[in-house]
């Protein structure tokens, strides 16, 4: 009787792939950012609000009223931003009396920013993003003294 065929040679195992690189560090100190959700709310006439970010590392966003973003906004730790407000009549027949946004707030809180375009048509607020501090914690009320 014919002998059994020897077993096949063992295949080599495929080539494993490439290790993933490791992660990235952190950025160092100067190419850091700080991120915020951005928001507007609407007020008493929502329809004449508009605002534009500009910052210093290029970084730019627009909008209206109500407004809030879908991502926060990241911006370079240090970057100086200037918000331009605008209180201007969305179509043809409105005016707006130039009394600026009637209650409507601008907020980026992880930047420790609000603003709100008190008067007039237009308004720019300027401000450096800075790392916010964590709230402090309540004090306990000391005791009575005796």
């Amino acid at each position: 009787s014919p002998s059994p065929s020897p077993p096949p040679p063992p295949t080599p195992p495929p080539p494993s792939p490439p290790t993933a690189p490791p992660l990235p560090l952190p950025p160092a100190i100067g190419t850091s950012t700080i991120s915020s959700a951005i928001s507007c709310s609407s007020g008493e006439w929502k329809e004449e609000v508009g605002w534009s970010l500009s910052c210093s590392d290029n970084t730019t966003l627009s909008g209206g009223a109500p407004y809030t973003s879908s991502l926060p906004l990241a911006v370079a730790l240090g970057a100086t931003c200037t918000l331009d407000m605008t209180d201007t009549s969305g179509d043809y027949y409105s005016y707006s009396y130039g009394d600026g946004w009637n209650g409507a707030e601008w907020a980026a809180p992880g930047f420790g920013q609000r603003f709100s375009l008190e008067d007039g048509n237009k308004g720019t607020k300027s401000f450096v993003v800075q790392v916010q501090p964590p709230s402090p914690p309540p004090v306990p009320p000391s005791p009575p003294p005796p």
